[in-house]
């Protein structure tokens, strides 16, 4: 049996582009739930005082990272700690399958990729 190597998780987000980028292992570990907080810290709009913001909307790509144990239930932490305003829109990924088949996952505001054709 060939042992698992680890590979590096890693989150990049692109405000002007409304991308998250997700590559290596989304583990269950409290590193990983850091790191994602932090690069989330990052890009928090201020509050708006009279007039509702519109709904920010983020493409989320994971088709480069891997689901270790407990990447799900850290991923959905982050999304209720800082995304939960948000609309989420799943690209084809591990993570997405995952995440639309999961009953626990309680962000109602995410849609998901079924396939790669472009959406009409």
């Amino acid at each position: 049996m060939t042992p698992f190597t680890r590979i590096p998780f890693n989150i990049q987000i692109f405000p002007k582009e409304g991308r998250i980028v997700l590559t290596g292992d989304l583990d269950g570990s409290d590193a990983v739930y850091k790191e994602c907080c932090r690069a989330l810290d990052d890009v928090q709009e201020p509050p708006q005082t009279r007039t509702p913001a519109p709904v920010r909307i983020w493409i989320v790509d994971a088709a480069r990272m891997r689901l270790p144990r407990g990447g799900v239930e850290n991923w959905t932490k982050v999304v209720m700690s800082h995304l939960s305003g948000c609309e989420l829109v799943y690209e084809r990924s591990q993570l997405a399958m995952n995440l639309a088949y999961d009953e626990r996952y309680p962000h109602m505001n995410s849609k998901f990729h079924e396939d790669d054709s472009p959406s009409a």
